[in-house]
């Protein structure tokens, strides 16, 4: 029994569906760099609105468009905006004494 479906036909409904899937797809990517331009665009103008901000943020930011750092790793200055805590040392010898038991 036949299904009474031509090769031809099959053939022509998958390029059909692929052309849709590469139309939604490029629509997609579009909309996605709007939504990004937008926010980037909003984002400039807060900041103008508020001063301390754009200070704050500026000296947490770091621009990574001058190329990639001479060595492995992360950036020092990135390395240098991350909060940091002293411990103590009575409490790294318990734990020394204990991790050798």
């Amino acid at each position: 029994m036949a299904s009474g479906v031509s090769t031809s036909m099959v053939l022509t409904l998958l390029g059909f569906c692929g052309s849709v899937l590469f139309i939604v797809f490029v629509c997609t990517r579009l909309r996605l760099a709007c939504s990004l331009l937008r926010r980037h665009r909003r984002r400039r103008a807060a900041l103008a609105r508020f001063p301390a901000a754009s200070t704050f943020l500026s000296s947490v930011y770091v621009d990574h468009r001058q190329g990639p750092p001479s060595s492995a790793g992360l950036d020092p200055a990135a390395v240098a905006a991350f909060p940091t805590r002293a411990f103590s040392s009575s409490s790294s010898n318990s734990s020394d004494s204990a991790a050798a038991q």
